[in-house]
């Protein structure tokens, strides 16, 4: 964390002028350190020198910490797009690069090591709010925030109203139920039969007063008094949750309580005409933990988010919203869908034998589906080596072949497949150690074209799939065949190991791209969270050089399989609760400086302990989205 705080964001400080960035690196590493460093060789930079505005004129094309040489992969891709999206597309990334390594950005706190005194020094709002009752915040808007029109819902969404009622209705104990804040003009927009809302204890905001009092309706002058109120007998043992409801000001007031901790916002996308308006969610305070798929109804296109809070991007702040999501909410999380689908394959799985001799537990034709338009799908109840995934991915649209340049990085996930010992028991005893064959980046670049040897230049050589992929979203997006392949039978037998995750389709519509990826064997424990990040990962980048917007990442699995001696450790992982995602870097480009911290706050959330490997991973995902569209722009 120090060398990310020091050595990136006190940029300005440590460089001079006139001194080259190479040298400015080094020195802020050795400041932060104590330990020398020198920049590896093959490193390219777009500029090496500061202009007149200092670090903000410098457009980083690799992180220096892990080495890339990315005008050597820009070469062999810079033909996928043309010139003028270069130049526009690479705005953006500029953009977020300068936003998050400016060198007034806040991180997140290193709550692992610090004192639980210290941690309530920094947190007052949060210690203080912990003692306290605290609510959510249930309500539809429009991308501007627009929640009313003449003191009614400007649309008519029959799903949306189920949505609410199911929300503030359930609780977990039968004999309590819940309370639901509004203000009089709220209460008042309610048609006279359906109020007051049944099931529920509705508190009414207002200091004049209400005509008539029923039952189950209490007055309160304001939000905080409300609060007070149900925190005191016999509100404290009858009430289960606490929802605020509407309308603006009060929604205005509740936004800015530290007692606010979920937020379930039906986001309409379609442009509405609206009076009434609230403040955004605070993308510094708050973390999207669910996105539904989006929906039309009535014309109209919407989804439910639902935000927990997460401030200082604390791990105890977030633990205190998710403990009070509603059930349905809480298992909305997309991780869900990955954690049933092992419970599943445990409990009901065909135990089955395998080439290792380990045996299995599996089952067939399983499906996942992770929703990338907010987030993205790095998965929280374990590590995910994000390095690894960033890097074998370019080394796939690179076209390599070549276990050498991942092991050489410390990526070591190839090296047993290219070890002589492997080499020799599959036939291929002529082959060089690190040389895995025609596989995954050979058929995307060169489908069809003869394989030598990992050193041969085969440019210009067999098909080049992704270049075909990228050309038809572009031209024609209504295309059923935009397809990537890995699975060739001709070169199944010269393959150190023949594709697993063998084959994709993409689909575009409404200005989002989608990918489907068909993967034939399938580790549960260890290589699908890495192929999922994978190809979340190449859909991001292909939606953004095709100026689209992410949509859906399909995950359809063939032998999806537990080992048996991974049983035990699984079940263990499925105790944990999921923290929310990262925020999807399509969702990042729109956000204004002002959000630049939220990369970096949910990142905390993987690493049960900061460490270096947090810092590794915090790097690692701010430069890898910059260096997967520097390869793809060229």
């Amino acid at each position: 964390m120090k060398l990310l705080s020091q050595g990136w964001r006190c940029s300005s400080r440590l460089f001079s002028r006139h001194q080259s960035l190479e040298g400015a690196i080094c020195n802020a590493v050795c400041n932060t350190t104590g330990r020398s460093f020198v920049i590896p060789r093959g490193v390219a930079f777009c500029g090496t020198r500061l202009g007149a505005r200092g670090h903000r004129d410098v457009s980083f094309s690799v992180n220096p910490f892990f080495g890339f040489p990315i005008f050597r992969l820009a070469r062999e891709v810079s033909n996928l797009v043309s010139p003028s999206l270069r130049a526009t597309r690479l705005v953006g990334f500029s953009t977020w690069l300068e936003a998050l390594s400016s060198e007034d950005s806040e991180m997140a706190p290193d709550v692992s090591t610090a004192p639980e005194g210290n941690e309530r020094e920094r947190m007052p709002s949060d210690a203080q709010s912990e003692s306290s009752r605290g609510f959510q915040i249930v309500v539809a808007a429009t991308q501007k925030m627009g929640i009313g029109k003449q003191g009614q819902l400007p649309w008519k969404l029959p799903t949306d109203m189920k949505f609410f009622k199911t929300v503030t209705s359930s609780t977990s104990a039968s004999s309590k139920k819940n309370a639901v804040i509004m203000g009089r003009v709220t209460w008042e927009s309610i048609p006279e039969k359906f109020r007051p809302l049944p099931g529920r204890l509705n508190v009414i905001l207002t200091r004049s007063g209400i005509k008539s009092t029923p039952e189950g309706v209490v007055v309160s002058e304001s939000l905080e008094a409300a609060m007070a109120l149900l925190e005191s007998p016999p509100y404290s043992s009858e009430v289960e949750t606490v929802f605020v409801i509407g309308g603006g000001q009060v929604y205005k007031e509740a936004l800015a309580s530290p007692l606010c901790k979920v937020i379930h916002l039906t986001e309409v996308e379609t442009d509405v005409d609206c009076d009434t308006y609230m403040p955004a969610v605070d993308s510094d305070i708050f973390r999207i933990w669910a996105a539904s798929i989006p929906v039309m109804e009535n014309g109209l296109r919407f989804s439910f988010v639902t935000y927990v809070r997460s401030e200082n991007g604390t791990k105890s702040s977030v633990d205190a919203a998710v403990s009070v999501l509603p059930k349905s909410v809480l298992e909305a999380h997309d991780e869900y869908h990955y954690l049933r689908l092992i419970d599943d394959i445990i409990k009901t799985g065909a135990v089955k034998g395998d080439r290792t001799g380990t045996g299995t537990i599996s089952k067939f034709g399983c499906q996942m589906r992770f929703n990338l338009r907010k987030s993205f799908p790095l998965l929280t109840t374990k590590r995910v080596f994000w390095r690894g995934v960033v890097e074998e991915l370019l080394w796939f649209i690179n076209g390599s072949t070549n276990a050498k340049v991942l092991h050489d990085k410390g990526i070591n996930i190839w090296d047993g497949n290219g070890s002589r010992e492997y080499l020799d028991k599959i036939g291929l005893k002529e082959r060089e150690v690190g040389d895995l064959g025609p596989v995954y980046g050979f058929q995307w670049r060169h489908f069809g074209a003869k394989y030598v040897d990992m050193h041969t230049d085969y440019t210009g050589q067999g098909f080049d799939q992704l270049k075909d992929v990228i050309h038809k979203i572009k031209t024609d997006p209504n295309d059923r065949r935009i397809l990537l392949s890995a699975w060739n039978p001709a070169d199944l037998k010269l393959m150190a190991l023949p594709p697993c995750h063998m084959f994709a389709q993409f689909y575009v519509a409404n200005g989002e791209l989608s990918c489907q990826m068909y993967q034939r064997s399938c580790d549960m424990g260890l290589g699908v969270p890495f192929n999922i990040a994978s190809y979340a990962l190449l859909t991001c980048i292909l939606a953004h050089v095709c100026d689209l917007v992410p949509g859906d990442f399909i995950h359809v699995l063939g032998d999806a399989h537990v080992y048996k001696n991974h049983v035990e450790p699984l079940q263990e992982q499925l105790k944990n609760i999921p923290k929310p995602f990262p925020v999807s870097f399509s969702v990042l480009l729109r956000l204004p400086f002002s959000y630049k911290t939220v990369l970096f706050l949910n990142l905390d959330f993987f690493e049960h302990k900061l460490s270096r490997n947090a810092l590794s991973l915090r790097i690692a995902f701010l430069y890898s989205f910059t260096m997967c569209v520097y390869c793809v722009h060229g």
